[in-house]
């Protein structure tokens, strides 16, 4: 299977992503357009914190949309492993325990297409990953390192991943750096560009 992992970033005007099985995007999708229809797409979705609402709102406007109509919405954190992770900052007096706060928001998504949400194992398993490489105890991975890692946990022997939109910028709150690295090693990509 050929899968494409599309960020919200930067993509060159001209680029065409042609010959793909599987799609996944995550939050707004912003270049879903640039996509032709895919056997499989599924689209990670931030579900703690205040961006969960907005985008929640920008997606139900997408409901129309031909490109998001088979489209699989994954919850990127498990709620019980946020409301977890959050009673540990607080109890450590860390500021940043509310961004851990898990919502509902998504539940309005499920009258527009099948909702599922990544489990406590998995959450769990890859923060401990990106605590080994450096992150912060206070820090969480970025809805696309989520949906990056959970397309490597599927891939099977002869599968390829491509990538592309990921600046690895944006919230203070997630390890970019780090989150770069990671992906740059595990696709084999030499350089910075």
């Amino acid at each position: 299977m050929k899968y494409l992992l599309l960020g919200n970033g930067k993509i060159k005007p001209s680029k065409r992503f042609d010959g793909f099985d599987a799609v996944v995007q995550f939050n707004h999708c912003r270049h879903r357009a640039r996509v032709p229809a895919a056997a499989l797409r599924w689209v990670f979705l931030s579900n703690t914190g205040s961006p969960m609402e907005r985008n929640v709102d920008i997606l139900c406007g997408l409901a129309a949309d031909p490109a998001l109509r088979d489209a699989v919405i994954i919850e990127a954190r498990s709620p019980r492993f946020y409301r977890f992770k959050r009673a540990l900052l607080w109890l450590c007096r860390s500021p940043h325990w509310q961004h851990f706060t898990p919502s509902n928001a998504g539940r309005r998504l499920e009258r527009l297409w099948p909702v599922q949400t990544l489990d406590f194992a998995a959450s769990w398993r890859l923060e401990r990953k990106m605590c080994r490489a450096g992150m912060p105890g206070f820090m969480m991975p970025s809805t696309g390192m989520i949906a990056f890692d959970w397309v490597c946990q599927r891939m099977q022997p002869g599968d390829s991943l491509h990538i592309d939109g990921f600046g690895w910028r944006g919230w203070e709150g997630h390890p970019w750096e780090i989150e770069q690295a990671m992906m740059r090693k595990v696709l084999g990509w030499r350089g910075v560009g």
